[in-house]
């Protein structure tokens, strides 16, 4: 990630940060579909990892090593958390870790990707694909479509 898109990454985690009642609210939603061993796909800074902390087992995954190192921290004093450096194809690669959970939480991951993205598609590809994160929102697509239409670009 380049150093203008961490940096906004930063701010908007910061913010987050002090949002308790916000974070609990995404956890709200989530809560009757977690099970005990949670994979959190792109931690960063571990917002909504205190919420999951209760279940038998979390490994965030997180390729930005500032907020693993925050992460990290947390591991410290809560033994069911594991952190793991690096992109979800990298901990694939380890083997045999996602076959290990019944859940696997990724929140604000699509709209992430597509800031990478930003420089590389045009302004009618960026509401396309905006549209699409929209229409899987609203349950209309399949996350494939999105990711999909991710994998053209």
């Amino acid at each position: 990630m380049d150093n203008d898109s961490l940096h906004a990454l930063s701010h908007s985690l910061d913010l987050l940060k002090d949002t308790y009642n916000y974070n609990h609210w995404i956890y709200s939603l989530l809560r009757e579909h977690l099970g005990e061993t949670i994979c959190e796909v792109g931690a960063g800074t571990g917002n909504l990892t205190q919420f999951f902390l209760p279940a038998r087992s979390v490994l965030c995954i997180e390729p930005e090593s500032q907020y693993g190192d925050v992460l990290r921290r947390l591991a410290q004093v809560h033994l069911n958390l594991q952190v793991f450096a690096g992109g979800l194809e990298d901990c694939a690669a380890q083997g045999g870790r996602a076959a290990a959970f019944d859940t696997v939480v990724c929140v604000n991951v699509l709209e992430h990707i597509a800031g990478y993205f930003k420089k590389v598609v045009t302004p009618d590809e960026k509401v396309e694909l905006r549209e699409l994160v929209e229409h899987y929102r609203a349950g209309l697509v399949p996350l494939i479509v999105p990711v999909t239409l991710l994998a053209h670009y």
